[in-house]
Parts: structure tokens; C-alpha cells; sequence
């Protein structure tokens, strides 16, 4: 998976970037957590992010939306994670109000700690493998 630095207003975080269908649908599921400044950056080449759901996740999240012109435009924070045992059907799922390209995973408490609000602009910059995934500085 490529490595890209993630800008949002004053913050940056350091994110995995899940392009394929595959690396979505995988996400964060089964890991134990986070480190401080880190994320993933969930990328649609049809500029239509998804519903989210927090299918075997272990650690609670936050969600930054962004959309297709750079811009925060909406988040869900402190999104914990499902009791064990919760049935599929039972997940909360996670949408934007508004139509996105991005989506970025934080750790919970992240987007206060940082002051994110909608609106900000956001930028990616420093991939390790040389890609391009818009929102360029």
C-alpha cells in the first residue's frame, strides 16, 4: 500500500492509501489500533465515496469527508467500535451528507485535537510510490 502525508487546515497525517476495491473493503478490520498522526486515506477514482461500517474494527474511529474539490465536507467522530458478537446487520453505517471523493480514517479524538471542521482544505502530498491522487498542494 502507498504512503501519502495528508493536510488538513494546520494538521498532517501520515496515511495509508486504500485505492483498490480490495484495500477498501479491508480497511482498518482486525488491527489492534493507530498510531498518533496516522490514518488511512480512502481513495474513489468515481469521486463517489461509499457508506462505511466499522465490520471488525477493534478501536474506535474518526471519519473525515472530503470531497472531489479538496474540502472537508463532513466528519463523524468518536465512531466506536461494534461490541463483539454484533451481527452484520446490526452495524451502524457511516454516510457523508454531502457527496465525496475521500474519505479519512483517524484515530477517535483526532479531528478535536486538531480543530477539523467542514470546509478546510485538504491536501495529499509525499507518495511513496510517486502516484497521484488529486488534491495536490
Amino acid at each position: 500500500m502507498d504512503i501519502v502525508s495528508v493536510a488538513v487546515g494546520r494538521a498532517v497525517f501520515r496515511a495509508e492509501v486504500a485505492a483498490s476495491e480490495g484495500d477498501r473493503i479491508q480497511g482498518l478490520s482486525g488491527r489492534e489500533g493507530l498510531a498518533e498522526d496516522t490514518g488511512m486515506l480512502f481513495v474513489y477514482k468515481d469521486r463517489s465515496a461509499g457508506a462505511f461500517w466499522m465490520h471488525g474494527m477493534r478501536f474506535a474511529l474518526d471519519f473525515i469527508w472530503i470531497s472531489a474539490g479538496c474540502r472537508v465536507v463532513d466528519i463523524h467522530q468518536n465512531v466506536p467500535p461494534p461490541e463483539p458478537g454484533t451481527p452484520d446487520a446490526e452495524m451502524d453505517i457511516l454516510q457523508s451528507d454531502e457527496p465525496a471523493a475521500y474519505v479519512l480514517e483517524v484515530n477517535a479524538g483526532g479531528i478535536t485535537r486538531h480543530g477539523i471542521l467542514p470546509g478546510m482544505v485538504v491536501s495529499f502530498s509525499g507518495s511513496e510510490l510517486g502516484l497521484s491522487y488529486g488534491c495536490k498542494r
